[in-house]
C-alpha cells in the first residue's frame, strides 16, 4: 500500500470519527440552544374527595354555614353528600324545574328528594331534601303513569301544604296519597300485603307506593315506590337513595318494613 493510499484512508477515518462525535453531541447542543417548553401537568382521572370540613375550607365557608340537619344527612347518606357540600353556594338559587326532557314514555323516572332544583327549598318546616320523600315518590308515580311532567316533586310538595297533607316535623300524611294521586289523574287503592298480590299487580303495569318504617331505608318513616319484578325480586325507586334503587329486593326483606301500601294506576 502506497503512502498516498494510507493518507487517504486515514483522512476518511478521521472524518467519520468527527461526524460520529458531532452526531453524539447534537441532542445536548440542541437542548442547550433551544428554550425549554413548559409541560402541562397531567390531570388525574380521579375526582377530588372532600370531607365536609375540607370542602368548606377550600371554598371559603365555615362548618357553621351548614345546618345541623344537613351535616347529619352528609354523615348518614353518602348518595346525598354532593347536595350537602354545595348548600352554601346554591341554597338561595331558584332554578327552573322542567322535567319534560327527562321523561321516557312508559318508564318511571328516577327522582331524588335532594335534587338541587328543589332539595334546598323548605317543605314541612324542613328542607325538601330531608322531608320530601312523599311528594317525590308520588311524583315519580304520576309522571310514570300519566306522562305529566308538571307533576314534579316541588309541585306535589306545594300541593300537600296547600291541602294540609303535611305533618310538621313528621313528614307527609298517608291521606296525601289518594288525595293528590286522585287530583293528578291516578286511581288509588289501599293494597293488602302479599307477595302474590304485589307481583300480579305489577305485572299489569301498576305501581305500588309504600310507607316503610325503620330498617333498610329509614330510621323513622319513609315513602318509596315499587315499580316491578325481576328474577322473583322487586325493583323499587327510593327517592332518598340511588344505591337502594339500583338493588333488587326480596319480598321477605321488604314486608317486615312496610307499614302501608297503595296500588296506583291510570285509566
Amino acid at each position: 500500500m502506497t503512502e498516498k493510499t494510507k493518507n487517504r484512508i486515514w483522512t476518511v477515518l478521521v472524518g467519520v470519527l468527527i461526524a460520529l462525535a458531532v452526531l453524539a453531541g447534537l441532542p445536548f447542543l440542541l437542548r442547550a440552544a433551544l428554550p425549554e417548553r413548559e409541560t402541562a401537568p397531567v390531570e388525574s382521572a380521579e375526582p377530588v374527595v372532600y370531607t365536609l370540613e375540607s370542602y368548606a375550607a377550600a371554598h371559603g365557608y365555615k362548618l357553621s354555614d351548614y345546618p345541623e340537619a344537613l351535616v347529619e344527612l352528609y354523615d348518614k347518606n353518602p348518595d346525598a353528600r354532593q347536595f350537602v357540600l354545595e348548600y352554601p353556594e346554591k341554597k338561595d338559587l331558584d332554578p327552573e324545574i322542567d322535567l319534560s326532557g327527562e321523561i321516557t314514555p312508559g318508564e318511571v323516572p328516577e327522582l331524588w328528594q335532594w335534587d338541587e332544583r328543589w332539595g334546598y327549598r323548605m317543605y314541612n318546616d324542613n328542607f325538601m331534601g330531608l322531608s320530601g320523600c312523599g311528594p317525590t315518590a308520588l311524583s315519580m308515580a304520576i309522571i310514570g303513569l300519566t306522562g305529566n311532567a308538571e307533576a314534579d316533586p316541588w309541585t306535589l310538595a306545594q300541593y300537600a301544604e296547600e291541602h294540609h297533607y303535611n305533618v310538621p316535623d313528621n313528614g307527609t300524611s298517608w291521606a296525601f296519597i289518594p288525595g293528590a294521586g286522585g287530583d293528578f289523574g291516578l286511581r288509588v287503592q289501599v293494597l293488602a300485603l302479599g307477595d302474590a298480590a304485589f307481583s300480579q299487580e305489577l305485572a299489569q303495569g301498576r305501581l305500588i307506593l309504600c310507607c316503610v318504617g325503620p330498617g333498610d331505608f329509614t330510621d323513622g318513616g319513609h315513602f318509596l315506590l315499587i315499580t316491578g319484578t325481576e328474577n322473583g325480586m322487586y325493583r323499587l325507586h327510593d327517592p332518598n337513595s340511588p344505591t337502594n334503587t339500583a338493588q333488587l329486593w326480596t319480598y321477605d326483606r321488604l314486608v317486615s318494613q312496610i307499614r302501608g301500601a297503595w296500588l296506583l294506576w291510570s285509566e
